[in-house]
């Protein structure tokens, strides 16, 4: 036990949505990975890859029909606690 909080579990990981790209930018720019985290930056490191073929694969089946939808009014934000309902 590390005596840090969580620091042995994979919840609490708001990191598990990033791309390989931006992982890989974030990595670079902070240089550093404390050894006790290690294997949350190896989960990430895995889901990054997963969702970097999802993106490819969202942005060939999709990417065109967004680029070519043009926004007649402006957008509508709904702020609010994400469990919210």
């Amino acid at each position: 036990m590390s005596g840090v909080k969580h620091a042995e579990t994979f919840t609490y990981q708001f990191l598990t949505g990033i791309t390989t790209r931006d992982w890989s930018r974030m990595l670079r720019e902070n240089r550093n990975v404390d050894p006790i985290y290690w294997h949350r930056a190896a989960f990430i490191s895995l889901m990054s890859v997963i969702n970097s073929c999802y993106k490819l694969r969202e942005d060939r089946n999709h990417g065109a029909a967004i680029a070519a939808t043009e926004l007649t009014e402006p957008p509508i934000f709904i702020l609010g606690h994400w469990r919210s309902g």
